[in-house]
Formats: C-alpha cells, structure tokens, sequence
C-alpha cells in the first residue's frame, strides 16, 4: 500500500463465481468477507478480459514513485497466465477493468466470514 491512507484489499475470484473479499486497512469492510457472482456478472468480467485483450498488456506498468496507489492482478483464465502490476501509467482500459471488478465485488452482498 502507498504511504497514506490507500485502500488495501484483496479480491479473488473462482471461476465458479465464488468471490473472497479480505479488508486489510483503509477500506470500509476489514476482515473475511464472501459472495457468489451471478453467471452474468461472472461472463461481464470474462468478456471485458477479451474486449480490452488483458493477456496482451504489458506485464508491469511503474514509475520511480513508491507513494501511490497500485494494483496487482494475478490472472489464469481458459489455460492462460497473467500478472500485471499496474501503479503507473496503465491503460485506460485497465483501469476501467480494475473499477469493474471493484464495482461487482464491493457491495452490500459480501457477507462477514466468522474467524
């Protein structure tokens, strides 16, 4: 996370649609949290993959500024691999897909893991 107060969060999601969601710090939700994708929000984030040709993005996209906030994708999608750092200078389309994955997962529907 960046020097401040940045969101710090990881998202996984399953191929099944079965999403975890764990709040680290700076974010409403801290904790273990879980949902189930619809099919349709499931095969939006597939076809947005596709449209913006995800696998062909450079692997790393930085500049020497440490103090801003980053996103690391790690992605194995129909036999394919991809890691992408994104903390500087990505793609427009990029950053939209980061947004859509926020805006899908991010909700009142994640429900708290007991610990």
């Amino acid at each position: 996370p960046c020097f401040g107060k940045c969101p710090n969060y990881k998202i996984t999601i399953m191929n099944t649609g079965k999403v975890t969601y764990e709040g680290i710090q700076f974010t409403d939700k801290i904790g273990l949290y879980s949902k189930q994708l619809s099919s349709k929000q499931l095969s939006q984030i597939q076809k947005r993959m596709e449209d913006i040709n995800l696998f062909e993005m450079n692997s790393k996209y930085d500049s020497n500024i440490t103090d801003i906030p980053a996103v690391a994708l790690f992605i194995i999608y129909k036999a394919n691999k991809k890691k992408i750092y994104d903390r500087y200078g990505g793609p427009k389309d990029l950053r939209e897909f980061e947004k859509l994955i926020d805006s899908i997962v991010i909700d009142d529907q994640l429900i708290k893991v007991e610990e």
